[in-house]
């Protein structure tokens, strides 16, 4: 008898889930907070898509998502466009937060004008140019630390820009990962005018530091060679090294 019980209450829980996901997502725009506005819904709960999606200043257009298992895990993919490219990647909990198989693309003068807003904008009036991708392979992490992180950006086509000079960057790319609390970045750029090298850490409590080693720079017109004297110290082999540290305190608006 007990066992007729538990097999009638599994069923009752799948018949209500299969119910749950097979449910309209305009029955489901009506149970989110006030303060997210969901435009055109189409679909189901466990798949199905937005035309627009707002939430205070944040705008993601053509939002799609479809429940499923990824990697051998259940979760929900998710592809949308927003104000700094297009986003997708598949993410859910198992024990912690995952995600997997992310991918950002954004143009570097969209993303450029998106940090000077949030009041992220480099020391000096340069324009940027080229295209950025970001590959997130795998993320798990809690609210308390970064338990794996395997992800590399790139910055195709890459230049800047001042006072109608430009200066060719190549293909830089950064490779992150992190341990414990704390983010580590490393950027390797090989090829000239400038060769680049950085390493820098972004802690949970907001510090960071960044030390950056650029040259030799024998290639670099006068104008970016100058540039480049100011904003840097001299080093050994004719390089120029560069160290910024300091604790990022993100202002609620």
């Amino acid at each position: 008898m007990r066992r007729n019980w538990r097999g009638g209450a599994l069923f009752l829980l799948l018949y209500l889930m299969a119910l749950a996901a097979t449910a309209p997502v305009s029955l489901a725009v009506k149970l989110l907070p006030g303060e997210v506005i969901a435009e055109d819904a189409t679909g189901a709960v466990w798949k199905g898509n937005f035309r627009n999606l707002r939430w205070k200043n944040i705008t993601l257009s053509r939002l799609s998502w479809q429940w499923g298992w990824y990697n051998g895990r259940p979760g929900v993919s998710v592809v949308a466009n927003g104000e700094t490219g297009r986003i997708e990647a598949a993410f859910g909990w198992l024990g912690s937060w995952w995600v997997a198989g992310g991918r950002w693309q954004a143009s570097a003068q969209r993303l450029a004008a998106v940090m000077e807003r949030a009041g992220i904008a480099p020391p000096l009036p340069l324009e940027a140019s080229g295209e950025v991708i970001l590959r997130l392979d795998r993320l798990r992490f809690t609210l308390s630390e970064c338990l794996d992180l395997a992800a590399e950006l790139d910055w195709r086509d890459a230049a800047l820009s001042a006072s109608g000079q430009r200066l060719s960057l190549g293909a830089p790319r950064l490779e992150l990962n992190c341990q414990g609390r704390t983010i580590h970045a490393a950027l390797h750029q090989p090829a000239a005018p400038l060769p680049l090298s950085a390493e820098g850490r972004l802690a949970l409590s907001g510090d960071y530091r960044v030390f950056l080693r650029a040259g030799p720079a024998d290639a670099l017109p006068a104008q970016w060679l100058l540039i480049l004297e100011n904003i840097t110290r001299p080093a050994d082999g004719g390089q120029r090294i560069m160290e910024i540290s300091g604790k990022w305190i993100r202002h609620p608006r």
